[in-house]
């Protein structure tokens, strides 16, 4: 009876001290696996597959040491991509901020976040200006029939002259 006791607290002690460390290690390497696809993925310039595999890394596995690399490559795969997403960018290059870094890394993720917020404005800008560009062709396009109704109306009065002389 005795033994018995002593065995089931032996299994018991290696399940508790154990299992969580190989819980750890099988989200360490599937973390590991969905790390080595996403960078396959921008080696072959897929970037929005890349950023597929770093969202599965940052959303299931954050407690693993990849997540804070998933985050900034993350970022900037959404720069690179066919269709970058900046907005998307900023948010994650803001949430690498709050995560624990070195003062190295915070000044350079920083500079990054300026500069994203200096390109996203100077994409609204631009198209803002784009939208005043339509209003105006809009505008001279309705000018360009009036000038033409105009010379219409010109046209028959001066022949209306001609006729009366």
């Amino acid at each position: 009876m005795r033994t018995r006791l002593i065995i089931i607290l032996i299994v018991s002690f290696l399940f508790n001290g154990c299992l969580p460390l190989f819980l750890y290690n099988d989200a360490e390497n599937t973390a590991r696996k969905h790390m080595k696809q996403a960078i396959a993925h921008e080696n072959n310039s897929q970037f929005n597959a890349a950023v597929k595999e770093y969202a599965i890394v940052t959303k299931k596995y954050p407690q693993t040491s990849y997540y804070k690399k998933a985050i900034y490559r993350s970022a900037f795969a959404n720069i690179d991509s066919q269709t970058p997403n900046y907005d998307a960018a900023l948010a994650l290059i803001q949430t690498s901020l709050s995560l624990s870094l070195t003062h190295r890394e915070k000044r350079a993720i920083e500079r990054y976040e300026t500069l994203l917020t200096h390109i996203i404005g100077q994409i609204k800008d631009s198209n803002d200006q784009k939208n005043e560009l339509e209003e105006y062709k809009e505008q001279i396009k309705g000018l360009k029939e009036k000038l033409q109704r105009m010379k219409v109306i010109d046209v028959q009065m001066h022949e209306n002259k001609r006729k009366q002389r």
